[in-house]
């Protein structure tokens, strides 16, 4: 063998060898674009069109069984009225007027809700969250009119 054919035997082994072992070489075959984001595959479409066709009467008989007592059933409709439970209004009064005030007052009110049993840990969650946005854009808010009155000082002088 001359050390042509061993060089070119060498490239060859390292395109077709993978860590995985399925002699492909990660992101260089097939589609290296991979998947658009968000994008579903041609049966989850197909099956969600059947469903979609087919949702009031796979719900009635759903219901049916479970009112037969089939316990798959009967968790099925139980996992569903639940879920609508978690979508209702929370009982917390946030009253915000933009300040950075306000927004602490608003987690005090989250926290004693949380204490007394109104809302649950992960609407407790949920609320800080988006409390914490509120007050990320309140800050910058007034780091933008602080930085333009800097601005305006210094062009004045």
């Amino acid at each position: 063998m001359t050390s042509t054919e061993n060089t070119s035997r060498k490239k060859r082994s390292k395109v077709v060898s993978s860590s995985k072992g399925n002699g492909f070489k990660s992101g260089s075959l097939g589609n290296a674009q991979g998947k658009r984001k968000n994008q579903r595959s041609e049966a989850s479409v197909l099956v969600q069109s059947l469903i979609d066709r087919e949702a009031e009467a796979i719900t009635r008989k759903v219901i049916e069984r479970a009112k037969e007592g089939d316990i798959t059933a009967l968790k099925i409709c139980m996992d569903r009225l639940s879920l609508t439970g978690k979508r209702r209004p929370m009982p917390v009064e946030l009253r915000l007027d933009r300040s950075a005030k306000s927004v602490a007052r608003a987690n005090k009110r989250v926290f004693g809700a949380l204490v007394a049993g109104k809302i649950d840990m992960d609407e407790a969650k949920t609320l800080k969250g988006l409390l914490d946005s509120v007050l990320l854009s309140i800050e910058y808010e007034e780091f933008e009119r602080d930085l333009n009155e800097i601005k305006r000082r210094v062009d004045s002088l």
